[in-house]
C-alpha cells in the first residue's frame, strides 16, 4: 500500500453496531504494526451521527494481534496519547475493523494518565455479554497501557513522534 492511501478505520459495539469510524491515511508500517494518518479536517463519525471534520492531526497505530488501538496527537492541549482498548484488528483492503471493549489510557498534555470507562466496561461485560477471554485480555491490556505510558515505553515515545513528523504533509 502506498504512503497516502485512504484507509477506514473503525470501531464497533458488541453487537455488530458501528461506535467510530474515522477516514485516515495509510503512512507505513514496522515492526510495531500499522501506522495510519489522520490529518486536520479528517471525517469522523460516532455511531449513526452526522460525520464531522477534527481539529487535531493525529498519528494511530494498530498492531498486529494486539488489545489495543493507539491514537498519538502531541499538538493537542488535552490529551496526548490515547490507547483504546479493543480486540485485535481485522485488517481488509482498505479498512481495519475491531470491537471497542470501552477502556481507555489517555495521557493528558499535562503528563497525567488515566484508565478511563472502567464502570462503562463492567457494565458492558454483562450487558453486551463479553466473552471472559475478551475481559481478561482488556483488563491485561488495560494495566499493561497505563505502565508502557507512563513510562513512555515504545512506540508510545519517539516512535511515534517520528511516525507523526512522517505524516506531516498528508
Amino acid at each position: 500500500m502506498d504512503i497516502g492511501t485512504p484507509y477506514t478505520l473503525q470501531f464497533l459495539k458488541r453487537p455488530e453496531t458501528l461506535h467510530w469510524r474515522l477516514d485516515t491515511l495509510f503512512v507505513g508500517r514496522d515492526e510495531h504494526g500499522t501506522w495510519l494518518a489522520s490529518p486536520t479536517g479528517t471525517v469522523a463519525q460516532k455511531g449513526t451521527a452526522e460525520p464531522k471534520s477534527i481539529r487535531n492531526r493525529g498519528v494511530h497505530l494498530v498492531p498486529d494481534g494486539a488489545w489495543w488501538v493507539f491514537s498519538f496527537h502531541p499538538t493537542s492541549d488535552t490529551a496526548t496519547h490515547f490507547l483504546d482498548i479493543a480486540t485485535p484488528a481485522t485488517f481488509e483492503a482498505d479498512r481495519v475493523t475491531m470491537v471497542d471493549l470501552d477502556l481507555d489510557v489517555i495521557r493528558f498534555s499535562d503528563g497525567r494518565v488515566i484508565l478511563d470507562d472502567e464502570d462503562e466496561f463492567a457494565e458492558h461485560q454483562v450487558a453486551l455479554e463479553y466473552p471472559s477471554a475478551w475481559i481478561e485480555a482488556a483488563s491485561g491490556a488495560a494495566a499493561w497501557g497505563v505502565d508502557a505510558i507512563t513510562r513512555d515505553v515504545e512506540p508510545f515515545c519517539r516512535v511515534a513522534h517520528r511516525w507523526w513528523n512522517t505524516a506531516d504533509g498528508l
